[in-house]
């Protein structure tokens, strides 16, 4: 309102000029919160008539998955139009780098930049199991102790205890 306060011409009362851009400011909020459920609906879609379907599992599996899917459109429900419509462009069309940056009229370094915080911003939301699911379902599956771990656990046994090694 006050960066534009020089385009009053004084032609209807003051109250009037703010409530009309009061007004235009929420509708274009509407408009581009609108438009951004239709690009994750679009996005969903995509991913189904991609063939990309939920693996057979528990229900709380089922459940993790759906609250997932919840904290990732609230994630890209928060970034800009743009960001949201880079990160699509990138890991659901695949499109390289270059090509997204004419797209959206930013520059290779815009696009990277803000690539980069949307998915920081993922990870953030689905947590660090998000960052590599490989090393999580590692590390949630016991391990066999390791030759070095079963020496070392050996030398501590009750035979060798309080006894000295020479050297």
């Amino acid at each position: 309102m006050f960066r534009s306060i020089d385009a009053y011409r004084g032609e209807s009362p003051l109250a009037a000029w703010i409530y009309g851009i009061a007004r235009n400011t929420v509708n274009h909020r509407i408009r581009r919160a609108a438009a951004r459920r239709r690009q994750l609906a679009r996005a969903q879609r995509e991913l189904l008539r991609a063939g990309v379907a939920t693996p057979p599992g528990t229900p709380e599996d089922a459940l993790q998955l759906q609250r997932s899917l919840e904290r990732i459109g609230a994630c890209l429900a928060s970034v800009s139009g743009w960001q949201a419509e880079a990160f699509a462009l990138r890991h659901l069309e695949d499109l390289p780098i270059e090509e997204i940056a004419r797209r959206t009229s930013r520059s290779r370094a815009a696009v990277r930049s803000s690539l980069y915080r949307v998915k920081a911003s993922l990870i953030a939301a689905l947590g660090p199991r998000a960052a590599n699911p490989e090393r999580s379902r590692a590390a949630a599956q016991p391990s066999a102790p390791s030759a070095a771990q079963s020496a070392a656990a050996g030398s501590h046994s009750a035979g060798s205890r309080g006894a000295r090694r020479p050297m």
